[in-house]
């Protein structure tokens, strides 16, 4: 796994991002989080079946939270058109992040492929979108 997290850490670097971690829960905390804006945060899990007595099949699936400090952040109709250009770049940011998720592989999964995303909104100003993708690998142990 940790070869996984290592090489997903790699392919969103180039995203805009200021922040990439595993989540362990930085985004629920009463305070401000302990990370830079904006930021994915990626939890794995995993489905397995058996192929036979040392090998499964592995169903990955990977929830990426892309958070943002939306403090400042103005989106309604009678916002200026600049300021909206401004506001509206945390979505060319989940944009650049599904350009190099959906399709991505490496050596040891295979094509990933969006399943869900959808807006949340965390606690201080911060919000962002929660999007999953699927992969499959063939774990094998001796």
């Amino acid at each position: 796994m940790k070869k996984i997290i290592l090489d997903l850490y790699k392919n969103l670097a180039p995203c805009g991002l200021k922040w990439i971690d595993l989540d362990r829960g930085q985004l629920n905390s009463q305070e401000r989080p302990p990370v830079d804006f904006p930021c994915c945060l990626i939890k794995l899990s995993l489905n397995s079946n058996d192929i036979n007595r040392d090998d499964q099949l592995c169903t990955l699936n990977i929830e990426l939270k892309i958070a943002f400090d939306n403090l400042s952040l103005q989106t309604d109709n009678t916002t200026p058109v600049q300021a909206l250009q401004t506001s509206f770049s945390q979505l060319d940011i989940i944009d650049n992040i599904h350009a190099r998720m959906q399709g991505y592989y490496t050596n040891r999964i295979d094509d990933c492929s969006r399943r869900s995303q959808s807006p949340i909104d965390f606690r201080n100003g911060i919000s962002g979108w929660v999007i999953v993708y699927e992969s499959a690998f063939i774990e094998e142990t001796e």
